[in-house]
């Protein structure tokens, strides 16, 4: 960050000023500037932290707004105010965060209210099963009272003997009595090992300008009603589950070719919804799994090497040219009831990107097809892990409208023959962008399940050495 001042008061490792400017943007005149007036900045754990009593957000020179009294931590949320829709929800709402508290030098939560406002319009949900019935019945609409307006998500994060900590606990309504339908839970203990060989010169393996990294994780986790996104077949949900997974991660990446490799095994048992019936089954679930990924580019036409100032809209090079992206999936599933799952799947296709974002007009094409195709064998008992072999392409493209306006899509189109929904788009999400060198804005919508979201991201462009004033 480059920042500026009148005057700045240096006191052992605090810094403090009536009033200092902060940018992240590498050149000038800087996109994004951060303004705060009684500020004052020091290390604590490791991290950067700042709190400015009044704080304000100057984008562009065009808008301006304040944000009020804010404590920043590096590598946390700058923004408070959140805004999104779901059916969990029933639709619109908003959201605050606030500072994390600190329990020892170990723990740490953070927690965060909604305000639903659609439920709060219609004065009724569609969120919740009648009083008494199954957790499998179909959801009815019901009248609410003051607390169901309310929503709550609270987040436990600690280290515990060099294993990660995370514990997320969700309410979609603060009534009592909806407490065994409003809850999700999912508590996980996570050890990352790292297995890359060190050069004893840079503390890095790096040989001959490849980079190389390669990573044991071991995972314990436990859930209660955890959503499980299956990409082309929406969402599914288990409703108890234990884990315990082992996986090997291996990451290559030289000249523009990068592979990934992962194995993993993992044993659990879960209750969750049964694939043939409307009722909760419980089984014991012995995954192996190995996931290959390989891209490589085709063809390269004109790249800069680094940016300059006349890149207003992105804040990297942009990498214009056709890469070849391939995927290889395998895995076999045992459940305790004496069946198995499965699967072989290897999806291929290209990715083809023109324009540098560097004009205002139709100045960036980012198309990607990737195909997938399916060998299965036996079948899930559950719902939530059975894996659909419907042959399909992936569609996404990244468009740029004018100036920093980009539309985003991205969808499946099914192309199995024999299949009902054969030619049928499904599962989309439509996306608009405002890209700017030194931020972003961007809105998502997806309706198949009506979720809305909008997102606010700052970028960090790496900048060394003595910045221009700005």
């Amino acid at each position: 960050w480059r920042f500026k001042a009148e005057k700045i008061k240096i006191k052992s490792n605090t810094l403090t000023s009536d009033k200092i400017i902060f940018t992240n943007d590498a050149y000038n005149k800087p996109q994004f500037l951060f303004i705060s007036k009684k500020f004052s900045g020091f290390i604590e754990n490791d991290k950067l932290k700042l709190i400015s009593r009044n704080s304000w957000i100057n984008l562009d020179n065009k808008i301006k707004f304040p944000i009020g009294r804010r404590s920043i931590v590096d590598r946390e949320p700058i923004s408070r105010w959140g805004f999104g829709s779901d059916q969990d929800k029933d639709g619109i709402y908003i959201s605050r965060s606030f500072d994390s508290i600190k329990f020892s030098d170990n723990y740490n939560m953070k927690i965060q209210p909604y305000l639903l406002l659609q439920r709060w319009s219609k004065d009724s949900t569609n969120a919740f099963r009648s009083k008494g019935s199954s957790i499998l019945s179909p959801k009815v609409k019901s009248e609410i009272s003051a607390s169901d307006i309310f929503a709550l998500e609270v987040e436990l994060n600690g280290k515990i003997n060099g294993w990660d900590l995370k514990a997320l606990s969700s309410l979609n309504s603060l009534n009592l009595n909806r407490l065994s339908e409003s809850n999700t839970s999912k508590i996980s203990l996570l050890r990352k090992i790292d297995l890359t060989p060190k050069d004893p010169k840079n503390d890095t393996f790096n040989t001959d300008k490849m980079l190389f990294e390669n990573s044991l994780d071991l995972l314990f986790s436990s859930s209660y009603r955890e959503k499980v996104y299956k990409g082309y077949d929406g969402e599914s949900e288990i409703y108890f589950g234990n884990l315990f997974s082992i996986a090997n991660r291996k990451e290559w990446s030289k000249n523009d070719v990068k592979t990934n490799l992962s194995i993993i095994s993992d044993f659990g048992e879960y209750k969750s919804k049964s694939k043939k019936h409307n009722e909760l089954k419980t089984y014991f679930r012995n995954a192996y799994s190995m996931n290959f990924d390989y891209q490589f580019p085709l063809y390269r036409w004109f790249d800069d090497e680094n940016i300059d100032k006349n890149y207003k809209y992105t804040p990297t090079v942009i990498k214009q040219g056709i890469d070849w992206n391939s995927s290889i999936k395998a895995a076999i599933f045992l459940y305790s009831n004496d069946t198995n799952q499965s699967i072989f799947s290897i999806s291929t296709g290209p990715s083809i990107t023109f324009g540098g974002l560097k004009k205002d007009f139709l100045n960036y094409t980012n198309f990607k097809v990737i195909g997938s195709y399916f060998i299965k064998g036996g079948e899930s008992p559950f719902e939530f892990d059975d894996i659909n072999d419907t042959p399909r392409i992936q569609l996404k493209l990244e468009q740029q409208i004018y100036g920093a306006l980009i539309l985003n899509y991205n969808g499946y189109l099914n192309v199995d023959s024999q299949d009902e929904k054969y030619g049928q788009l499904e599962e989309e999400t439509y996306g608009l962008d405002i890209k700017r060198r030194a931020y972003s804005i961007g809105a998502y919508y997806k309706p198949s399940n009506e979720e809305l979201g909008i997102q606010f991201k700052i970028f960090n462009f790496g900048y060394s050495g003595i910045p221009d004033k700005f």
